[in-house]
């Protein structure tokens, strides 16, 4: 339990960014996104509104994963510990919200739901998620090895483990702030289009 928990916080904190694109195609459907558009507010404002609520709200099946975590006896990885493996999950909401935005922009549909949801899975799925790196072989191992979310995955899973180290927590920084950029990048370009 104390190792598949962090992937808990991971699933949870994707699966509430993708769902931040989803309600976003709906409010293109129905014309509401179009008032946005035609407000004076940057377009960078209105991604960030966006992406803030998504990171808030991955902090409700944080807590609870925390909750039923704790009480069935995962290993607490200390206050440090802790703060880092949320800090990285709302993050990673973050960047599955930016995602689901640009894919959302891109089609204007509720209909690439499936999009927004099943790369966020994915981008998961293939990682040290539910075995660790050297237990893995073939293919999986492989890609594993280059998927970035796999250095998110170990740096929230370290506490739980291990311990808290600099040389643990700095790969997934860096895979992290990688990904927000690449997401983030193509959001805004889907925003400024949108306004065109």
């Amino acid at each position: 339990m104390t190792f598949i928990l962090p992937i808990g916080f991971l699933q949870g904190a994707g699966f509430t960014g993708a769902a931040t694109g989803v309600n976003l195609a709906r409010d293109i459907e129905l014309g509401w996104f179009d008032r946005m558009l035609v407000s004076p507010a940057p377009r960078g404002v209105l991604l960030a509104g966006t992406v803030l609520s998504a990171s808030l709200r991955a902090l409700m099946p944080i807590t609870l994963l925390c909750i039923v975590g704790f009480a069935f006896g995962v290993h607490f990885p200390g206050i440090g510990g802790l703060a880092i493996a949320v800090a990285m999950a709302v993050c990673f909401a973050a960047i599955a919200a930016s995602y689901a935005v640009s894919v959302a922009l891109r089609f204007k549909i509720q209909a690439a739901a499936p999009l927004m949801q099943a790369a966020v899975f994915m981008a998961v799925l293939f990682t040290s998620s539910y075995a660790p790196q050297q237990l893995l072989t073939g293919w999986l191992h492989d890609v594993a090895k280059y998927n970035p979310v796999t250095q998110i995955i170990e740096t929230i899973r370290q506490g739980f483990v291990g311990e808290v180290t600099w040389a643990n927590t700095w790969p997934g920084l860096l895979a992290l702030a990688g990904l927000l950029t690449l997401v983030v990048t193509l959001a805004l370009r889907g925003l400024n289009r949108a306004a065109d």
